[in-house]
């Protein structure tokens, strides 16, 4: 806060402990920038605030610590899960992730602690596209963690993983990903732990009915 004080920049802060009023938002804009301290933006319409000259900026990286325990927990070999699948602990597991960003890259760095050493895991995960220099970024995630690390199509994704991990964001292209066929093509021991967050748009994980 004393380097924004001491910055030139005047800074104008919500009084509310609450979202803030929308006359008071049209009030503040004659300047006009959001700042939003979160990872994503995509519950602020920014083709629509480009339009308007108002200026959206973000926060990527400020939740990767918070954000990456939360696949922990369900993962890690714990009394609710104990009949669900593999532990995280047992050999040569594979863990795969839908989308790989920060806090999915995080995730990975604890998981490992707890994988097994003598047949250590492998990771899988598939993202928006492949890149053309994909198998160098595979390699380098490989050395980081030091275990295999490899970008796969979603459907091996489902396919091979014993824990199954979504940690990526709803866009169109996500928009009911995990469906009833995709769950057809898990292993019957596979454990899907879904922390992603559903927003506007319509949930990331499809209803399913029997």
């Amino acid at each position: 806060m004393s380097k924004i004080l001491l910055s030139g920049y005047e800074l104008i802060v919500n009084p509310e402990d609450a979202a803030p009023k929308r006359e008071w938002v049209l009030k503040h804009l004659a300047d006009p920038e959001v700042g939003a301290a979160c990872i994503m933006h995509n519950h602020i319409d920014v083709k629509a605030a480009h339009a308007r000259g108002i200026k959206i900026g973000h926060t990527p990286g400020v939740l990767n610590d918070a954000g990456e325990s939360t696949p922990q927990w369900p993962s890690l070999p714990w009394a609710p899960f104990v009949l669900c699948g593999h532990s995280i602990s047992h050999p040569g597991l594979t863990i795969g992730f839908l989308g790989f960003g920060r806090i999915s890259q995080a995730a990975v760095e604890r998981l490992i602690a707890f994988t097994n050493k003598t047949e250590p895991a492998n990771i899988i995960y598939t993202s928006s596209r492949r890149r053309e220099n994909q198998d160098e970024i595979d390699t380098d995630f490989s050395k980081r963690y030091g275990v295999q690390v490899k970008r796969v199509e979603k459907d091996e994704l489902a396919t091979n993983a014993d824990i199954l991990i979504v940690l990526c964001d709803l866009n169109p292209s996500t928009k009911d990903l995990v469906n009833k066929d995709f769950l057809a093509k898990m292993k019957p021991s596979s454990i899907l732990v879904n922390v992603a967050r559903a927003m506007k748009g319509g949930p990331l994980l499809a209803e399913v009915k029997a």
